[in-house]
């Protein structure tokens, strides 16, 4: 294969460059919440070196299901037990993980009753708790993935019929489907901007508020199959003007309440997937930091759970408020809990990646075989 192309076997290769970018957007997810340990005279400065990591797990997400999905419709019809399988294997990936850290929380709510612990209810069990509402205090980052597991629903549900009932045209339908989703969702942001009860702010963290994020990754897939020969000797151009686009957005979010909220999302996903096709193109150099960057990408779900609820919230603030007897985060030893935070971070995600996530993954390969 040449340097500066792509073919259509790469997406069912694991790409060292994805794995990239998924260390990456974990490490945004953390350096953001970083922030409840900054002093207020930094914070401000410190704000300027974050940007959305969960954006780019959409987008990612969104890439490689619509990869597996485009790949299944070309070989053959999407039968029920194909689209079965499919929900099953993402389930596999998902649900371990998930329910550990869901049931360490709930034991701990009831252990020690404290405020960040009271919004449980049985909704979090069925990724509902973001159906009507934002982000609680309860394993508040788990509104993502509840964005997630509905997406694939949607998808899966999308491919199965057009697969089965629309084989003619199939392809023309799947983009309508991919711009018609884009544009649905992007107009519930502006009627719920205007006409919701809920804070504004709210808004963009509601399940089906974050659908186009990850339909532009399955667009980006799309683009990627259906120009297999594409060239990337452009891809430095589209890497700097994507970096650009997201610092642009970062910077000028506080201007308008109503562009950050309804536009900048959609806008924030187009600006990380005009990153990837740089990633495709990118050599294993073996260097420290490409290997940091794949192993945090691999452990990335694990962090994601557990880095702000378990770590941040637990380890963190009970060093605090018992050892020394503070009632928030800004104290005057936020320079080495820091360190603290990110390295037991490491340490119980790498632990849940090999003890849960891994064995999980091999019981999925045996019992659903992918032949995708």
């Amino acid at each position: 294969m040449k340097e500066n192309s792509i073919s259509k076997n790469h997406l069912q290769t694991r790409f060292h460059g994805l794995d990239i970018l998924r260390g990456i957007a974990i490490l945004f997810v953390m350096i953001g919440h970083t922030t409840l340990l900054i002093p207020k005279p930094l914070k401000s400065w410190y704000q300027l070196i974050q940007l959305d990591g969960v954006a780019f797990f959409f987008v990612l997400s969104g890439f490689l299901i619509g990869g597996i999905l485009l790949r299944q419709m070309e070989k053959e019809p999407f039968t029920f037990k194909k689209a079965k399988d499919f929900l099953i294997r993402r389930w596999f990936r998902t649900l371990p993980n998930y329910f550990v850290v869901l049931i360490f929380l709930v034991v701990f709510s009831y252990l020690f009753d404290t405020i960040k612990y009271r919004g449980f209810d049985w909704t979090y069990f069925f990724f509902m708790q973001n159906m009507s509402q934002g982000t609680r205090g309860f394993f508040g980052e788990s509104w993502s993935l509840a964005v997630e597991e509905y997406f694939y629903l949607f998808l899966a549900s999308v491919v199965f019929l057009l697969s089965n009932f629309f084989k003619e045209r199939l392809t023309l339908i799947f983009n309508c489907i991919i711009i018609f989703t884009i544009l649905s969702v992007l107009g519930f942001r502006i009627y719920l901007f205007f006409n919701s009860e809920l804070f504004v702010e709210d808004i963009p963290f509601l399940t089906f508020c974050r659908f186009d994020s990850i339909m532009v990754g399955v667009l980006g897939a799309w683009l990627f199959v259906s120009r297999s020969k594409m060239k990337f000797s452009w891809a430095w151009i589209s890497l700097i003007l994507g970096v650009g686009v997201l610092i642009l957005l970062k910077l000028t979010a506080f201007l308008s309440d109503y562009l950050a909220i309804v536009y900048f999302p959609l806008f924030r996903s187009l600006s990380v997937l005009m990153m990837f096709p740089l990633l495709f193109i990118w050599q294993n150099k073996g260097t420290l930091v490409e290997r940091f960057l794949v192993f945090t990408g691999k452990i990335s779900y694990s962090l994601y759970l557990i880095n702000l609820c378990v770590v941040m919230y637990i380890v963190i603030e009970f060093v605090i408020n018992k050892t020394w007897e503070k009632t928030n985060f800004e104290t005057d030893i936020w320079y080495w809990l820091i360190p603290v935070y990110w390295l037991v971070s490491y340490l119980l995600a790498t632990i849940l990646y090999y003890k849960i996530e891994i064995p999980f993954l091999k019981l999925r390969d045996k019992m659903v075989p992918n032949d995708g």
